[in-house]
């Protein structure tokens, strides 16, 4: 049997606690197996709406030099689209760990169109000037500097072909622009200034795991037997080990963001609610099950909760929260 490296929990110390990890999990479609009803009936519904979103995809022409934030939410919003239907249409569920980091972009994404609309069309088109000119400027800088150390004799973009801002902001000017030079808040910033920041900061925190050195998460891919006289484990490496886990995080996690797009866009991708009411099944779906999470009890080799427990606790939770039940303080 399988085992995780983990900490030992320091009050079951002096007892067997290295926990089998994999016989009483569902494993997702391995090699080639067919679908599990959950990615099936999520696709449905994406599906269901794939015309509307075909729709989006087709701006029409467009002015050179047009500042307009609509076609960067209908990018943002059909990337997280085709991201969503692709993990439904995976072969095989085991690199689903390489996928994770694609979360934060998403996320941020969404924070940030949403911080974008709450401003005057004035102080959105200063900032998407800016901020695009700063973002060709410095990846340009960064590669030409990359490259004119470690491979010279290839020739790359110069960052000297982008013109200084204040050339671009005295070209909108003489059009009757009004541009200024502004920043973009930090991703945190605007999240608490749009009502994200819980969903932010989960989500950062999550992906972080992946994009980052991490010890935890790179000690978690050790699996392999325990020798329970020597206490010991013989763990072999690999990503694989835990996809099932970062299969449905990552699956999860992409719907709920394409729902809060879908809200927080709704003026630009979803004037009629069309596609908002395709997803309620899935917005009511979500309110009664529990949630993927980054790390588990299986990863921290504690047993996870009976089915029974799971459901007592759901009902209690929705009594506290309907007032059916009143807390009550130790002290008193």
């Amino acid at each position: 049997m399988r085992y995780f490296i983990a900490l030992i929990h320091p009050k079951k110390a002096d007892k067997r606690y290295f926990v089998v990890c994999i016989s009483k999990l569902v494993v997702i479609y391995k090699n080639r197996m067919e679908k599990p009803d959950f990615v099936v009936n999520t696709e449905n519904i994406y599906k269901s709406f794939e015309d509307s979103i075909n729709s989006l995809r087709k701006v029409g022409k467009l002015p050179n030099g047009h500042l307009d934030l609509n076609e960067i939410a209908i990018s943002a919003y059909v990337k997280c689209y085709d991201f969503m239907l692709y993990i439904c249409n995976l072969d095989k569920a085991e690199n689903a760990f390489f996928q994770i980091p694609i979360l934060r972009g998403l996320c941020e994404d969404l924070i940030s169109i949403t911080y974008l609309l709450s401003l005057s069309e004035n102080e959105r088109n200063s900032i998407l000037l800016c901020e695009q000119v700063r973002e060709f400027k410095s990846t340009l800088n960064a590669q030409e500097k990359y490259f004119k150390k470690y491979n010279p004799a290839q020739i790359v973009v110069p960052e000297s072909v982008i013109p200084e801002l204040k050339k671009y902001i005295k070209h909108y000017h003489s059009k009757g622009i009004k541009i200024v030079e502004r920043y973009l808040p930090s991703v945190q910033k605007m999240s608490s200034k749009v009502g994200l920041e819980d969903l932010y900061d989960y989500i950062y925190f999550s992906t972080s795991k992946t994009v980052h050195f991490d010890i935890v998460t790179l000690m978690s891919m050790g699996w392999g037997e325990i020798d329970n006289d020597e206490k010991t484990i013989s763990p072999i490496f690999s990503y694989q080990h835990n996809y099932h886990q970062y299969f449905k995080f990552v699956f999860f996690y992409t719907s709920v963001i394409f729902i809060y797009q879908t809200i927080k866009f709704a003026e630009i991708v979803d004037k009629s609610e069309e596609i908002r009411s395709k997803l309620e099944k899935l917005i009511e779906g979500y309110k009664i099950i529990d949630w993927p999470t980054i790390l588990s009890f299986e990863q921290l080799n504690i047993p996870t909760p009976e089915p029974n427990d799971n459901i007592f606790y759901r009902v209690v939770a929705k009594m506290f929260t309907e007032g059916k039940i009143e807390s009550h303080s130790s002290d008193k």
